[in-house]
């Protein structure tokens, strides 16, 4: 089996309250250490984020700090960190849970769908209520169909040198990343 190294990144501006659930899921992660990092990048938080973060450094997850908040500065901060091995490059919000098995999955289908070169996961949610059912579905089927990046992006590497993040934009920087990313790839 071919490992992709993949790069996570993780902005967290005040994510106190959810980051334990979110790095507690990414650490057990079932895909080989050496070819997967993590890297969190806490950006002006004014709660506890940055401690609960540290909690969960090793080798293979970097703590990193910047002063100024702004998720596209926490992003293109984490991007330029990574790993000379990246391959690819997985950017999700803070308060989403990747599966054990999510990278595996994931190597898989890039196995099998070599030509992909930006995408999003389906998300589901982590309550059974009816309105979080419809409502991640909802998303699920605009994103599909806009072909969007929203809650995590998965962009291979060549592309994350082309395209940043815009740090101008406060809301609907994803929207306008995916717009640029479309250029250079499906």
């Amino acid at each position: 089996m071919n490992y992709r190294f993949f790069s996570i990144i993780v902005p967290a501006h005040n994510e106190a309250r959810l980051i334990d659930k979110t790095l507690s899921a990414l650490k057990k992660i079932d895909y080989p250490p050496d070819r997967h990092e993590i890297i969190v990048v806490e950006n002006g938080s004014e709660d506890t984020t940055y401690e609960k973060c540290k909690k969960y450094q090793s080798t293979n997850c970097k703590i990193l700090h910047l002063k100024d908040s702004g998720v596209s500065k926490a992003r293109n901060f984490g991007q330029s960190q990574r790993s000379p091995k990246t391959d690819w490059c997985i950017t999700l919000d803070a308060d989403t849970i990747l599966r054990q098995n999510f990278l595996k999955e994931l190597n898989e289908y890039l196995s099998i769908n070599p030509k992909i070169t930006y995408g999003m996961a389906t998300l589901t949610p982590d309550t059974a209520s009816l309105k979080a059912r419809f409502w991640f579905w909802y998303r699920n089927q605009t994103d599909k169909m806009l072909r969007t990046l929203d809650t995590i992006h998965i962009v291979r590497v060549d592309l994350i040198t082309k395209v940043k993040y815009d740090e101008t934009f406060h809301f609907t920087e994803d929207l306008r990343y995916a717009a640029q990313i479309k250029k250079f790839g499906k």
